[in-house]
Protein backbone atom coordinates (compact mmCIF):
# COMPACT_ATOMS: atom_id res chain seq x y z
CA UNK A 1 0.00 0.00 0.00
CA UNK A 2 0.70 3.48 -0.91
CA UNK A 3 0.87 6.11 2.28
CA UNK A 4 -0.98 9.06 1.79
CA UNK A 5 1.27 11.95 1.06
CA UNK A 6 3.82 10.08 -0.62
CA UNK A 7 4.77 10.98 -4.68
CA UNK A 8 4.06 8.51 -6.45
CA UNK A 9 3.78 6.74 -10.12
CA UNK A 10 1.16 4.67 -10.86
CA UNK A 11 0.87 2.44 -14.26
CA UNK A 12 -2.79 1.58 -15.32
CA UNK A 13 -3.82 -0.91 -17.49
CA UNK A 14 -6.29 -0.29 -20.66
CA UNK A 15 -9.15 -0.90 -17.67
CA UNK A 16 -7.83 2.25 -16.25
CA UNK A 17 -6.75 -0.12 -13.31
CA UNK A 18 -4.15 0.37 -11.26
CA UNK A 19 -1.74 -2.81 -12.05
CA UNK A 20 1.73 -1.08 -10.32
CA UNK A 21 2.84 1.68 -8.47
CA UNK A 22 6.47 2.67 -7.60
CA UNK A 23 7.51 5.67 -5.47
CA UNK A 24 8.77 9.00 -7.30
CA UNK A 25 12.13 9.68 -5.75
CA UNK A 26 14.19 8.77 -3.22
CA UNK A 27 12.83 10.82 -0.71
CA UNK A 28 9.53 9.25 -1.29
CA UNK A 29 10.98 6.13 -0.94
CA UNK A 30 12.45 6.82 2.71
CA UNK A 31 8.85 8.61 3.75
CA UNK A 32 6.51 5.55 2.66
CA UNK A 33 9.18 3.55 4.65
CA UNK A 34 8.46 5.83 7.84
CA UNK A 35 5.01 5.94 7.39
CA UNK A 36 4.14 2.20 6.52
CA UNK A 37 4.81 1.02 10.68
CA UNK A 38 1.88 3.15 11.41
CA UNK A 39 -0.80 2.23 8.61
CA UNK A 40 -3.81 -0.72 8.80
CA UNK A 41 -3.28 -4.15 7.46
CA UNK A 42 -3.75 -4.41 3.45
CA UNK A 43 -7.09 -5.59 3.18
CA UNK A 44 -8.27 -7.98 -0.40
CA UNK A 45 -10.04 -5.69 -2.81
CA UNK A 46 -12.02 -8.55 -4.37
CA UNK A 47 -15.00 -10.22 -3.04
CA UNK A 48 -14.86 -14.37 -3.01
CA UNK A 49 -18.24 -16.02 -4.38
CA UNK A 50 -17.55 -19.27 -2.78
CA UNK A 51 -20.86 -22.27 -4.46
CA UNK A 52 -21.58 -23.91 -7.86
CA UNK A 53 -22.02 -22.90 -11.18
CA UNK A 54 -25.61 -22.93 -12.20
CA UNK A 55 -25.39 -21.33 -15.61
CA UNK A 56 -22.21 -21.62 -17.67
CA UNK A 57 -20.49 -18.57 -19.04
CA UNK A 58 -22.84 -17.52 -21.76
CA UNK A 59 -23.40 -13.81 -23.53
CA UNK A 60 -20.04 -12.91 -20.71
CA UNK A 61 -21.49 -13.60 -17.91
CA UNK A 62 -21.95 -16.38 -15.69
CA UNK A 63 -24.23 -17.70 -12.43
CA UNK A 64 -23.19 -18.98 -9.28
CA UNK A 65 -25.08 -20.74 -6.72
CA UNK A 66 -23.80 -19.98 -3.40
CA UNK A 67 -23.38 -22.13 -0.12
CA UNK A 68 -26.50 -20.14 1.01
CA UNK A 69 -28.45 -21.19 -1.51
CA UNK A 70 -29.10 -17.70 -3.88
CA UNK A 71 -28.08 -17.92 -7.21
CA UNK A 72 -26.80 -14.56 -8.74
CA UNK A 73 -25.46 -13.98 -12.17
CA UNK A 74 -22.09 -12.22 -12.78
CA UNK A 75 -20.37 -10.01 -15.77
CA UNK A 76 -17.27 -11.64 -16.97
CA UNK A 77 -14.19 -9.73 -17.78
CA UNK A 78 -12.66 -10.74 -20.90
CA UNK A 79 -9.53 -11.71 -20.09
CA UNK A 80 -10.59 -14.71 -17.71
CA UNK A 81 -13.46 -16.09 -20.07
CA UNK A 82 -11.64 -18.41 -21.24
CA UNK A 83 -10.64 -19.98 -18.06
CA UNK A 84 -14.74 -19.93 -17.72
CA UNK A 85 -15.45 -21.11 -20.53
CA UNK A 86 -13.68 -24.72 -19.04
CA UNK A 87 -16.66 -24.52 -16.13
CA UNK A 88 -19.82 -26.63 -16.35
CA UNK A 89 -22.82 -26.55 -14.61
CA UNK A 90 -22.37 -28.37 -11.31
CA UNK A 91 -18.89 -27.58 -10.97
CA UNK A 92 -17.86 -25.94 -7.65
CA UNK A 93 -15.83 -22.91 -7.78
CA UNK A 94 -14.72 -19.37 -6.00
CA UNK A 95 -15.17 -16.24 -8.07
CA UNK A 96 -13.12 -13.05 -7.17
CA UNK A 97 -15.36 -10.32 -7.97
CA UNK A 98 -13.98 -6.57 -8.15
CA UNK A 99 -15.67 -3.63 -6.96
CA UNK A 100 -17.76 -3.12 -10.23
CA UNK A 101 -19.31 -6.68 -9.46
CA UNK A 102 -17.79 -8.04 -12.34
CA UNK A 103 -15.71 -11.84 -12.37
CA UNK A 104 -11.94 -11.01 -12.66
CA UNK A 105 -10.32 -14.26 -11.70
CA UNK A 106 -11.56 -17.89 -10.80
CA UNK A 107 -10.45 -20.60 -8.73
CA UNK A 108 -11.84 -24.59 -9.17
CA UNK A 109 -10.40 -28.13 -9.49
CA UNK A 110 -9.27 -29.00 -13.19
CA UNK A 111 -10.88 -31.92 -14.50
CA UNK A 112 -9.27 -35.10 -14.63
Amino acid sequence: SVPVGVDAVFLLDELDKVVDVTYGNMEAVHRAAELWQKTTPLKGNLSRIVGVIQKPLADNAITIRTDGGREHSYRVRPLIQPRLAKLSKGESAVLLVDEENMVTDVAFMPKP
